[in-house]
């Protein structure tokens, strides 16, 4: 028994997959992704509609650098059961694909982001904590205006510095005249 495409019936995964397979320009890949999607409604649905939209996104992105696909008609005419499982395979295999490096990316940007935070975060503790010396030592009109001063200063270097002249100034003028001078 030969089946084509055409009789499958529309509920059919599989057929799904094959719909964007036959596809050979980005735009009918949308609109049959749309379609498709709609197909497969529902929450218990969703798992699938991502899994599809996540693979016509690489599908998409072969097509729009100008590469193309195997041509699907070459396997339409085999028998269900062969097409189906070739099919099946080559999704899993680019799903699995898509999964692995999705989180790699997730991990790595993951990674960034907390390392990003975390010297912002120690950037303003060393700020506020010059911050309470500078009023420990010269008062809180002095702390005040040296806060002030410290915005928008990430630099490790220049706030060590600030740290130091807090040390070697003997009044709050002085630190902060010490502050405003270059380096």
């Amino acid at each position: 028994m030969r089946a084509r495409l055409d009789d499958w019936p529309p509920e059919n995964r599989l057929r799904a997959v094959a719909r964007l397979l036959r596809q050979d320009a980005p735009e009918q890949l949308a609109a049959v992704l749309a379609e498709e999607l709609a197909r497969f409604a529902g929450a218990a649905e969703l798992p699938f509609r991502q899994a599809l939209y996540s693979w016509a996104g690489e599908l998409w992105t072969k097509l729009s650098e100008g590469g193309t696909l195997p041509p699907f008609d070459a396997v339409e005419g085999r028998e269900t059961p062969d097409m189906t499982s070739m099919i099946e395979t080559r999704f899993n295999e680019w799903k699995r694909e898509l999964v692995g490096r999705v989180r790699a990316e997730g991990m790595i940007e993951g990674r960034a982001a907390g390392m990003v935070e975390g010297r912002a975060a120690g950037v303003e503790r060393e700020r506020t904590l010059l911050c309470r010396q500078a009023e420990r030592k010269f008062g809180a009109e002095t702390a005040a205006e040296l806060a002030r001063r410290l915005v928008g200063v990430a630099d490790p270097d220049a706030l060590a510095l600030v740290g130091d002249r807090i040390i070697d100034c003997d009044t709050g003028t002085g630190l902060l005249e010490a502050v405003d001078e270059p380096r």
